[in-house]
């Protein structure tokens, strides 16, 4: 199954935070990170369960 990828900007919408909080928390191991190409992507279903409450951040 394939899951979808967002980008860095779709990914701080949804969580309500700044782009550079997304690069804090990935520099602390608390998300991580598809690269495609030279391209920073994101799992949906990750983010999902940061939304569910299932992954702390």
């Amino acid at each position: 199954m394939h899951d979808r990828l967002m980008t860095k900007k779709q990914v701080a919408e949804t969580l309500a935070v700044s782009e550079r909080t997304l690069d804090r928390l990935l520099a602390r191991g608390k998300l991580t990170k598809v690269k495609v190409g030279g391209c920073v992507r994101f799992r949906a279903s990750e983010i999902d369960e940061v939304l569910k409450g299932e992954k702390q951040l």
